[in-house]
């Protein structure tokens, strides 16, 4: 093998070492980011998925209106870069005093002292006691149906009450009359209200509007009488919202579109819920900016599992492109919870009336409680200053 031969295969071999050499240091690089990224809160920061932290002063590089605000934690990723990476956070960001949401999702990249920040302010809160924590940092509460112990459910005295009593929302089932006119009554069947047995669908909204809808509560509601969406939702004061249950089929979306589109309501205002998986399917796809839960409930079975599975769950709500998931609250687990918002999921309950389930419930992460009696409920787990 001539010199020149030989020369050329050193300079290969040397070329690959060299090669090897960079993989190597490059290959240890990135181990010993993922190292720092543990260290510097990766764990701490995936265990707060589904719970608040707060956005320090000066955190965010441009002012977005969100310092210092109340944030839910959806979704934490790591993104090496030559700054030690970055922690990119998803959030779902409401006010400490109003439940106002100003965005379904934030996405903000931190630097690792970013982070510490972040964990800082957030670790100081945490400290707080239970009732601190709450007044500084109220969890909504709906009424459901108004408020539906005081009054009639689904009326307009039921809904002028809860807001009276500090609700932040108020929920209300709606039905499509023979007129194509959507009216606030749960039962499909007016019997339980009005003694006559018939269905809502089979009747025009001026038939509707003859009858009592009050007296079957208390006879000093005599005389009340089926609302429309119209005047349900003239209702809302600013900065409150509807949880607008569909309980008849799809074909309430388009009229109820309509009407939303030509009220005074902000889209933050309004969350469409149903039971019917076509219903919320007809809504994300006429209106996607809507915001959606999907309702249903976990009941556990003679082997102890729930059903329906909680993956089985999580395929429809994927397959619905749904915000979140409201359920019966009864079973409910704080790993449960936290596996649908670790997911993506905003996780809702009802119907709570209890002061001890209510603040459990709390405790393990729900984003909203609905309830009968909002007044009793959210004095409890807030204090009486609202």
């Amino acid at each position: 093998m001539s010199e020149q031969s030989k020369d050329k295969n050193a300079f290969v071999l040397s070329r690959k070492r060299i090669a090897i050499w960079i993989v190597c240091l490059l290959l240890l690089t990135s181990i010993g980011k993922l190292v720092a990224y543990e260290i510097l809160g990766a764990s701490e920061l995936r265990d707060r998925i589904g719970q608040r932290v707060v956005l320090p002063s000066g955190l965010l590089k441009e002012p977005t209106g969100l310092t210092g605000r109340v944030c839910y934690l959806k979704r934490v990723k790591y993104r090496m870069n030559t700054r030690l990476g970055f922690f990119d956070l998803e959030l779902n960001c409401e006010s400490p005093q109003e439940t106002t949401t100003l965005a379904d999702e934030i996405a903000i990249g931190l630097s690792p002292r970013e982070t510490l920040d972040l964990l800082i302010v957030t670790n100081k809160l945490a400290g707080l006691e239970p009732e601190q924590f709450l007044a500084q940092n109220p969890i909504p509460i709906v009424a459901h149906r108004g408020a539906s112990k005081d009054a009639p459910e689904n009326t307009l005295p039921a809904f002028e009450k809860a807001w009276l009593q500090g609700a932040d929302a108020i929920e209300g089932d709606f039905h499509l009359t023979a007129d194509n006119e959507i009216v606030c009554v749960h039962d499909a069947n007016i019997r339980h209200y009005t003694q006559k047995n018939i269905e809502v669908k089979n009747l025009t909204l001026a038939e509707l509007k003859k009858l009592d809808f009050g007296r079957w509560h208390d006879k000093q509601f005599a005389g009340t009488k089926i609302p429309t969406f119209k005047e349900v939702i003239a209702t809302i004061p600013t900065g409150k919202r509807i949880f607008i249950e569909i309980k008849s089929d799809a074909k309430l979306v388009p009229p109820l579109i309509k009407q939303i589109r030509n009220s005074s309501l902000k889209l933050d205002q309004i969350v469409i819920i149903s039971f019917r998986q076509d219903v919320i399917k007809a809504v994300e796809d006429k209106w996607p900016e809507l915001k959606t839960f999907w309702l249903t409930r976990f009941k556990a079975n003679e082997n102890g599992e729930l059903e329906p599975r909680p993956r089985t769950v999580l395929r429809t709500l994927e397959s619905l492109g749904t915000n979140g998931l409201s359920t019966h609250f009864e079973g409910l687990t704080s790993e449960l919870v936290k596996s649908f918002q670790k997911a993506g999921y905003e996780y809702h309950v009802w119907t709570v009336d209890e002061i001890p389930q209510a603040k459990m419930l709390v405790e393990i992460g729900v984003q909203s409680i609905t309830t009968n009696v909002p007044q009793k409920i959210g004095q409890a787990i807030r204090g009486s200053s609202k």
